[in-house]
């Protein structure tokens, strides 16, 4: 689940870089199916950056500060020492709750895609069909605005009556260019993040794109600009649309007249285009893992010459894995052998002291833990007690990325506590 969150916030991170750029400098440009070749792909490519590396970077003598994040990451459950006992509380922990709440979010967006199907189904079922040389055009009531769904056309009585033309043309527009796939495509990307107000910036702006195409197809064909813009002012009043159709009312009449009305965008417009290139780059850097650490040891070459040579060991050390180390026998072993072997020191216990001593440590390549250190002192007694037991730790199945056993920090929090 952490793992799955945190890729979650990489796209979404990557998604929120790449959206600031297209709506800022290119969204208004004219050349609408460039813009839209240029936003699939920044977008498919937010999903991919994740899972690449770039090489590692070292940095000497970092001491990485462990949060209340990295302690709730670290350990699914809470660990409470009374006296003499050690219990198991199944506590449902931060993780848990967040992924629970991503998944009703994104449940929830599939159910209302749902939904909005059977509503346009339903209303295309109790429409009549009448007949059209290219299309498939269905005439309905009056209450509902027109719109297409993939390769059909609805119209209100009203305007089959008074603008088919225009409006038939323009949704015609929609279909040939394979809008509704796109809208698809938006709304799936829409509900795996819709914690990110950057993917609804995005979706509208991708309606507007939209709907600009279908206006110069419109005009291409040879209708009367005026009479169409005023047939756009008229219907801007109109009722709203379904989330997954190609409704003639959608977008703002202002920016698609202001559109119409524009000269096409220059050829130096067109470089634009080439700030894809260090905003992929930029995303790429802030979204690649490189949760990195380096050792410095110094090791006697020559005892008895009394000369001293130090070597630095660069060696990765990851926060998250793709496979964590696992103690042996699985989380619930290593519950067990914390509870055979702390003891609450007597003297905390007579003065009365307890609380949360938080520490840290690493496993090594070969399932060995090292580097133990209390990050979130309590006590003396109690701090040197839980060191004790963790340094005391069996040899644990390593970490592994990549295919490669690497180091890994572990984070994990005991709580003293007096009956």
């Amino acid at each position: 689940m952490t793992t799955i969150l945190i890729y979650l916030l990489k796209v979404a991170l990557s998604i929120s870089i790449v959206t600031l750029y297209f709506h800022t400098c290119l969204k208004k440009e004219t050349f609408f199916k460039t813009n839209k070749i240029t936003m699939f792909a920044l977008l498919i490519l937010s999903w991919i950056i994740p899972f690449f590396e770039l090489p590692q970077i070292s940095f000497e003598k970092i001491q990485t500060t462990v949060t209340e994040l990295d302690i709730f990451l670290a350990s699914g459950k809470e660990i409470e020492i009374f006296g003499n006992r050690t219990a198991e509380n199944d506590a449902i922990t931060l993780i848990m709750i967040l992924f629970s709440i991503w998944a009703c979010g994104t449940i929830f967006r599939f159910i209302k895609m749902l939904i909005s199907h059977i509503r346009i189904k339903s209303i295309l079922f109790r429409s009549y069909e009448v007949e059209n040389e290219e299309l498939r055009v269905k005439v309905g009531s009056d209450n509902i605005p027109s719109f297409s769904y993939f390769n059909t056309i609805f119209l209100s009585a009203n305007d089959y009556s008074e603008n088919k033309e225009s409006i038939i043309t323009h949704e015609k527009a929609h279909i040939k260019l394979n809008h509704s796939y796109e809208i698809i495509f938006m709304e799936i990307i829409q509900a795996l993040q819709w914690f990110n107000p950057f993917v609804y910036i995005l979706k509208k702006d991708l309606i507007d794109i939209h709907e600009f195409e279908a206006d110069n197809y419109v005009l291409d064909e040879g209708i009367d600009s005026y009479n169409y813009q005023h047939l756009l002012i008229k219907k801007a009043v109109g009722t709203g649309s379904y989330t997954l159709a190609n409704s003639f009312n959608h977008s703002t009449i202002k920016k698609r007249i202001t559109m119409m009305k524009k000269t096409k965008s220059s050829k130096s417009a067109w470089l634009k285009l080439l700030g894809v290139v260090p905003v992929t780059l930029v995303s790429s850097i802030l979204c690649i893992s490189m949760i990195q650490s380096c050792d410095k040891s110094t090791v006697d070459d020559n005892a008895e010459s009394k000369t001293e040579a130090s070597l630095e060991v660069n060696d990765s050390i990851y926060s998250i894995a793709e496979q964590m180390p696992q103690f042996p026998g699985g989380e619930s072993e290593l519950m067990r052998f914390i509870s055979k072997n702390v003891k609450y020191p007597e003297i905390a216990q007579e003065n009365g002291i307890q609380g949360c001593t938080v520490l840290s440590f690493v496993i090594e390549k070969d399932g060995t833990v090292s580097n133990v250190e209390v990050v979130r002192p309590i006590d003396p007694a109690l701090d040197k007690e839980a060191k004790r037991v963790i340094e005391s730790f069996p040899i644990w199945e390593p970490g592994m990325h990549q295919g490669e056993n690497v180091r890994v920090k572990y984070s994990l929090p005991l709580f003293f506590r007096l009956e």
